[in-house]
C-alpha cells in the first residue's frame, strides 16, 4: 500500500480525493435553506427517538415526521427545548424540500433548522447555520490538504518522468 501511494497513480487518487472533498463543503454549503424555503408545523411533542447524532421525533396533530442533527445542534439546546416541550407548544423551522430516511425508523424525516417554544426561537438559524459550516469546513480542510499534497506528488511524479525517460534506462 505504501508503494501505491507512492506511486503516479496513489498522487492522482489523493489529488482526486481533495477535490471530491472541496465539492462536497461546496454542495453542503449550497443545499443549506434559506430562510424564505422554511416553512413550520407546530404541535406538542407526540413521540421521540435518540441517537447518537440524531434526535427523531413527531408532533401532534403533524402527519410528517422530524430530526434533529446534533451537527446542527451541538449543544443539544434545541432538543432539551423539544423534550421540555409537553407543556407549551412547539414550532419547528424545516426545508419540504429536503427529506430522507432512518436506519433504524421506517418513513420520512424531515430536517429541522429551528425551534421555538411558547412563541420563544431557542436558536436563531444563523447559529444553526453557523454549526452547520463548522463541521463543513473540517471536509474543507481535509480536502485542500489532500488537494496540495496530490497535486505535489503528481508534479514530482510528472517532472520524474520528463527527467528519466524509460526508453533511456537500459
Amino acid at each position: 500500500m505504501r508503494y501505491w501511494l507512492a506511486s503516479e497513480r496513489g498522487a492522482h487518487f489523493v489529488l482526486l480525493l481533495g477535490i471530491g472533498l472541496v465539492l462536497l463543503f461546496a454542495v453542503l454549503e449550497w443545499r443549506f435553506p434559506s430562510e424564505q424555503q422554511l416553512q413550520t408545523a407546530s404541535g406538542r411533542l407526540e413521540w421521540e427517538r435518540s441517537t447518537i447524532d440524531s434526535y427523531y421525533f413527531g408532533l401532534q396533530g403533524e402527519e410528517r415526521m422530524f430530526v434533529l442533527y446534533r451537527k446542527g445542534d451541538p449543544e443539544q439546546k434545541l432538543q432539551a427545548a423539544l423534550h421540555d416541550a409537553v407543556a407549551y407548544p412547539a414550532r419547528v423551522s424545516f426545508d419540504p424540500q429536503q427529506r430522507g430516511g432512518a436506519m433504524l425508523l421506517s418513513g420520512q424525516f424531515y430536517p429541522v433548522y429551528g425551534v421555538s417554544v411558547g412563541g420563544k426561537p431557542v436558536l436563531p438559524l444563523e447559529t444553526v447555520r453557523g454549526y452547520y459550516r463548522h463541521d463543513n469546513l473540517v471536509a474543507l480542510g481535509l480536502g485542500l490538504l489532500f488537494l496540495l499534497a496530490g497535486g505535489w506528488r503528481s508534479y514530482q511524479c510528472a517532472t520524474a518522468i520528463k527527467r528519466y525517460p524509460l526508453d533511456q534506462l537500459d
